[in-house]
């Protein structure tokens, strides 16, 4: 199973915002691992080895801003449709030019959940049809 399909599935079951889910979300986009040292975390680069960095990690799973902004880096210039209605949240994401549109995402409490999911349903989708595969 890839990464970004075991991040989608930790997304559709998360009960709310979760930072370990945070963590490993921007780490794995990132290309890094998470090295742990007592109750310190750690990114650890691919290209070196022995290279940490204290761990910060945006609220992903909390912050509307924070999904947001790791969303437009990650698909710049792609169109956010985010809306709510009265059983909770849902995102879809679309090239500006209509081409390719991901599903819209499943029922959410929370905004940036939505978003995460739409993200990583994105990313794991691009893979693919690039033949990198699962």
């Amino acid at each position: 199973m890839s990464k970004l399909l075991e991040l989608k599935q930790r997304v559709e079951t998360a009960e709310g915002p979760d930072r370990e889910l945070d963590y490993e979300i921007w780490a794995a986009l990132h290309g890094w691992k998470i090295r742990r040292h007592g109750n310190t975390r750690f990114f650890q680069t691919p290209d070196n080895y022995n290279s940490v960095r204290a761990l910060r990690a945006p609220k992903l799973t909390s912050s509307l801003d924070a999904a947001i902004a790791l969303l437009e880096r990650m698909l710049p210039g792609w169109h956010i449709d985010l809306r709510r209605y009265s059983d909770g949240w849902y995102a879809r994401v679309q090239e500006r030019s209509y081409a390719v549109q991901y599903p819209v995402s499943a029922q959410f409490g929370n905004a940036a959940l939505a978003l995460m999911h739409a993200l990583l349903t994105a990313l794991q989708a691009s893979t693919l049809a690039n033949g990198e595969g699962e």
